[in-house]
């Protein structure tokens, strides 16, 4: 009996043996790479979108921006502006004549016209792409449903840009939804008007971590800018959003900088040769910020504040290309109110290559805004902020014989300051004949 025991005692130690775990390497698990939709093959073979954009480097060179010569008639010319209605005002002669028509120096070119504005475009609800004559007489389908894109599943297009020669017209692609609702394709495609050569140029390989979106061509037609959206992330757009340079035919986008999404912190060169941007981001405009001058295609680029005791923003090219204006102000010790965010800002002036900076302005208790420079390179416009009221001025490039060409009303006017900012784009232009 000893013995059988003995033996039961045995095998059910070995049996605890056997099963007791081994020492064997981890498993391998492969990733699954994120699915970046490939269209459908069709006849123009579609450009692959890179992965990752170029970033800045502090070695590229500095842009070469075209100059020009600009010579005036010995006016100052008429400028045009919003005050409870839309005015002309003839600087030479003071005269103000009431200018309805005006409203389109004040307003951005719309981005779904062609150049020439004989053709709009346009997306239906079922995501088919389609021009139409301005006299609405003719209407052409470029793009049926989903072309391109993965089959039936539901898409969209929006928005739309033409090329600035009216040979391209660049869209942005949304396609289905995640669990947690965002887009599962997002890319920037292009196509000529015709509807050929149709191709996608770029997508993120994660709709969650990255979402372009639209700005438009570059002057050339060669370069598609677009912003970089992160997590969908509305603090996030506030606190500014990268700008990339797209090649037309595909590649890698360059980063030109990172800036807050108002209009006036971006300026093209006369020449349509260099862009101007105020770089830098987080939303308060009286910090980190910095005016930087780029090829459109980020191949050069040059920081010409290179100072961060003072925040630079709002840069507007002379005719001649020579000359950079824009505001300044001295970084803030503390925190300020909303209130006082709109003061204490100057009008100062730079060579293009940033020497010789030098201010204009210097009203104490005030703050000075959004400068233009006059066609013929002799005056700038901009807004003065002073006790609780605001005012459009004038006065020469050296700062000398300011004068008030308006009252606007209530400081600041409409819309109101965001964090220091007051977005002043289409309340005052220079009028031009025949612009």
């Amino acid at each position: 009996m000893m013995r059988w025991i003995a033996l039961a005692i045995f095998f059910v130690i070995a049996l605890i043996a056997c099963a007791a775990p081994t020492s064997t390497p981890e498993p391998t698990i492969e990733s699954t790479p994120s699915l970046t939709p490939t269209p459908v093959p069709s006849p123009t073979p579609t450009i692959a979108p890179s992965a990752m954009p170029t970033r800045v480097s502090s070695e590229l060179p500095a842009p070469d921006c075209a100059t020009r010569e600009v010579q005036g008639d010995g006016h100052i010319g008429q400028v045009v502006y919003r005050q409870n209605g839309i005015w002309l005002h003839d600087l030479d002669t003071g005269e103000r004549t009431a200018f309805p028509e005006g409203e389109r120096f004040l307003e951005p070119e719309p981005s779904d016209w062609s150049p020439d504005g004989g053709w709009r475009a346009f997306a239906l609800e079922d995501g088919s792409l389609w021009i139409e004559s301005a006299d609405g007489e003719q209407r052409q389908e470029i793009l049926p449903p989903g072309s391109g894109v993965r089959g039936s599943v539901y898409w969209a297009v929006s928005p739309v840009y033409w090329s600035p020669d009216g040979e391209w017209i660049a869209y942005l692609v949304s396609q289905g939804k995640t669990d947690l609702g965002h887009s599962e394709y997002l890319g920037i495609w292009r196509v000529h008007p015709d509807g050929s050569e149709h191709a996608e140029i770029y997508a993120p390989s994660d709709t969650l971590v990255e979402q372009p979106e639209l700005m438009g061509w570059s002057p050339d037609g060669q370069v598609i800018l677009f912003r970089k959206g992160m997590y969908h992330s509305a603090s996030g757009r506030a606190d500014g959003l990268e700008i990339h340079a797209l090649p037309r035919e595909g590649g890698n986008p360059r980063l030109l900088g990172t800036s807050l999404l108002n209009p006036d912190f971006l300026a093209w060169s006369p020449a349509r040769d260099c862009l101007a941007l105020t770089d830098g981001g987080g939303r308060e405009v009286w910090y980190n910020k910095q005016i930087v001058v780029a090829a459109p295609d980020g191949s050069a680029r040059a920081n010409l504040s290179n100072d961060s005791s003072r925040a630079d923003v709002q840069p507007a090219w002379s005719p001649d290309a020579r000359k950079i204006a824009y505001v300044s102000r001295p970084v803030p010790e503390q925190y300020p109110l909303m209130t006082e965010a709109i003061y204490d800002t100057d009008i100062w002036l730079m060579n293009v290559d940033g020497t010789e900076k030098h201010q204009l302005t210097f009203t104490e208790n005030a703050g000075e805004h959004y400068p233009l420079w006059s066609p013929d390179g002799e005056h700038i416009l901009f807004v003065r902020v002073e006790n609780n009221r605001s005012g459009l001025w004038i006065m020469e490039t050296d700062g000398g014989k300011q004068r008030q060409v308006a009252e606007l009303g209530a400081a600041p006017p409409p819309p109101s300051n965001y964090y220091g900012h007051i977005d002043l784009t289409g309340l005052y232009a220079w009028y031009l004949k025949g612009g």
